[in-house]
């Protein structure tokens, strides 16, 4: 016999067999709650700001909107996203969509190409206003 239980994220009513209660299952309604609460703060595996860079990175591209066009030289073509205060937060305001050749200027690649790879990273001290 199921049992009647409520999903931790929704609260939608949902029948839940005893043997997946036993198991540590039949908490949400749907993959799409499930996923709510493994990509959050209530995730026990959640680390906040003290997670890698490309975790950051993931975050922000999940949450922020992805032009089809660079902001600032106006070419369509390949995104990056490129943090403006360098500190790499999850506040959406200091994250930028720009195409691959402007985010390459702003950090100062381009210029520090030498033969096909990277001399060594200098003081990056372009700034971009949003």
């Amino acid at each position: 016999m199921d049992v009647k239980r409520n999903c931790l994220v929704c609260g939608k009513d949902m029948l839940v067999r005893p043997d997946k209660i036993a198991l540590g299952e039949g908490k949400y309604c749907s993959q799409q709650c499930h996923g709510k609460v493994k990509m959050s703060e209530d995730n026990p595996n959640w680390r906040g700001e003290d997670a890698t860079l490309l975790a950051i990175h993931r975050w922000v591209e999940r949450r922020l909107h992805k032009p089809t066009i660079c902001p600032i030289c106006s070419n369509p073509g390949w995104m990056d996203l490129h943090n403006v205060d360098s500190k790499y937060s999850r506040n959406l305001e200091d994250w930028i969509w720009l195409c691959r050749r402007c985010h390459m200027t702003i950090d100062g690649r381009i210029n520090r190409r030498v033969n096909g790879r990277y001399a060594k990273k200098e003081t990056n001290a372009s700034i971009i206003e949003a």
